[in-house]
């Protein structure tokens, strides 16, 4: 594999230096289409920049290259853009030529054509690999899952506590409110599945749970029970993430305090959701040993010695058991719907204010609201496999390796990408990270918040 893990990796440096060199913005014109150099680029001139958003495409070459005509076009059609941090800039002089236009069909056929390929490569892996299970080590699954490792989520939580607390500005100071709760269920979801290191085995009646982190230290008791919080803190960062996106929906719409804090009140009867994971997690007995022993004898190929002693759900068909699978798949959809309907009432009213609030304000929320959105509707791809692989087993179907492995991965993806997408899109924080790389030290006057107040 090191024939092609070296040359992967070579491209994915030089693929990660050159957004660094470049950190790009295209902006669409009438005819043309610009593009901007925000990084190191932008000192060695338009063209280097050019060159380097377009590095390895021969097709962008053939057409004749107009650095000016590009540059005119987008200050005249953009005039309240400010262009200030980009120096002299240039692009594509025509944007809809046929060799512009094969460069972005080759890229959709060939994201279309590796997708299918992978996929048929995937299940063609997976199916030799089931054939052959036996005869494979369980220290190899283990390893490929390292790989993956979540425990990158646990910094970046600590680093967005570092930016509320030193980089809010005062427009963004009532969020606080709600920035520091979802980091605290993020960085303990991240901690518990560092801690966890979740594997779930089917078996005919039952479900075990192993660890393969620190809990099996502890005994299969701390395990199951790491797991079940796993579930419960999973489900309560999607119902916060909504509640964030309904305050600061409220806060623009409604000029009355009370009436906000009412809405929010009733929202909170969401938080039963959650809840109600832990508590039917909670309700079937217990029964360890049997489900210990069932695995073990359903599953003699398997090496069960890296996780010690386990236990997990020993009636995984209960009526309890499918409520809590159905709870997680129909909050997930829930909070996205509601999600999104927040986000387009809450652009819309910006609209609607655009004479009351400065440009600058609108464009803050704006790009806050992006960011969250992306928050509420990500979790639909990271939850919805692992109830896929529940009912893929209660219908009987064949059992699938890799759902043992990627449950607990999954589930805790959100505890990496929450942090990452606030610091891109809550503007103050990224113009913090952004300071901090690059070692600068202007310092911009903060806009005021034209909005409520904090909720008490």
């Amino acid at each position: 594999m090191k024939y092609f893990l070296i040359p992967a990796n070579s491209f994915n440096l030089t693929l990660a230096s050159l957004v660094f060199f470049v950190q790009v913005r295209t902006i669409s014109n009438t005819k043309s289409l610009a593009v901007m150099g925000q990084g190191y680029c932008k000192f060695f001139g338009a063209h280097t920049c050019f060159h380097s958003y377009i590095f390895l495409l021969v097709l962008s070459y053939i057409s004749p290259i107009n650095m000016e005509v590009v540059y005119n076009e987008t200050i005249t059609q953009h005039p309240d853009y400010s262009f200030e941090p980009f120096g002299k800039f240039g692009g594509f002089a025509n944007s809809h030529s046929i060799c512009q236009s094969m460069v972005t069909v080759v890229l959709s056929i060939s994201i279309v054509y590796a997708s299918i390929f992978g996929y048929y490569c995937r299940w063609s892996s997976l199916k030799v690999l089931d054939k052959n299970k036996s005869s494979l080590s369980n220290k190899n699954m283990i390893l490929f899952k390292s790989l993956i490792h979540v425990f990158f989520g646990i910094p970046m939580n600590f680093l967005m506590f570092y930016m509320i607390f030193n980089k809010t500005t005062r427009v963004f100071e009532s969020m606080k409110y709600f920035l520091i709760p979802a980091s605290i269920f993020t960085l303990t979801l991240s901690s518990v599945t560092f801690f966890a290191q979740p594997r779930a085995v089917s078996n005919t009646k039952s479900l075990a749970v192993m660890g393969q982190g620190y809990c099996k230290i502890f005994g299969a008791e701390i395990c199951f029970h790491s797991y079940i919080l796993l579930l419960t803190f999973v489900s309560f960062v999607g119902i916060l993430n909504v509640h964030t996106i309904l305050y600061r929906m409220l806060s623009i719409k409604y000029d009355q305090p009370k009436l906000i804090k009412r809405w929010l009140y009733i929202y909170c009867i969401n938080y039963t959701i959650p809840s109600s994971v832990l508590i039917l997690s909670h309700i079937p007995p217990k029964n360890m040993e049997a489900v210990y022993n069932e695995t073990i004898a359903e599953h003699p190929d398997y090496s069960f010695e890296p996780f010690g002693k386990f236990g997990g759900f020993a009636n995984s068909y209960s009526i309890y058991q499918t409520m809590v699978n159905v709870v997680l798949v129909t909050s997930t959809v829930y909070a996205a719907i509601l999600g999104i309907y927040c986000r387009w009432n809450t652009l819309k009213v910006l609209e609607l204010n655009q004479q009351s609030l400065s440009k600058k304000n609108i464009e803050l929320f704006k790009s806050f609201i992006h960011g969250l959105t992306l928050q509420i509707t990500l979790p639909l791809a990271c939850y919805l496999p692992t109830s896929f692989f529940y009912y893929n087993k209660y219908i009987g179907k064949e059992k699938l390796i890799i759902s043992e492995y990627s449950v607990g991965i999954l589930l805790s993806l959100p505890a990496i990408t929450d942090p990452m997408l606030n610091m891109y899109f809550i503007v103050p924080y990224r113009t913090a990270i952004h300071r901090m790389v690059s070692q600068k030290s202007v310092v911009q006057p903060e806009p005021i918040d034209m909005f409520t107040s904090p909720p008490s």
